[in-house]
């Protein structure tokens, strides 16, 4: 896990489990996220739009520990 990911985990809520929302900048993204979540056995391949996806915090922190590009449309909610 790279410094930038420590510190983008480190400022989650450890406790926070919910439904978040997640935009990939781009496919090669997309397919780096479905590698990592395919490897730790996370991924559910039911999307309508392939570039945004509704997940759980737990895949949200998978790949920030990965350092896989994406726009966590939901981080600031409370």
């Amino acid at each position: 896990m790279g410094a930038d990911a420590r510190e983008r985990t480190n400022e989650m809520n450890l406790a926070r489990d919910r439904l978040e929302i997640i935009r990939f900048p781009s496919r090669e993204a997309r397919v780096q996220a479905i590698g990592v979540l395919v490897a730790c056995g996370k991924f559910n391949g039911s999307a309508t739009d392939p570039d945004v996806w509704n997940v759980r915090t737990d895949v949200v922190r998978a790949l920030l520990a990965e350092d896989v590009p994406f726009e966590w449309l939901t981080r600031n909610l409370p």
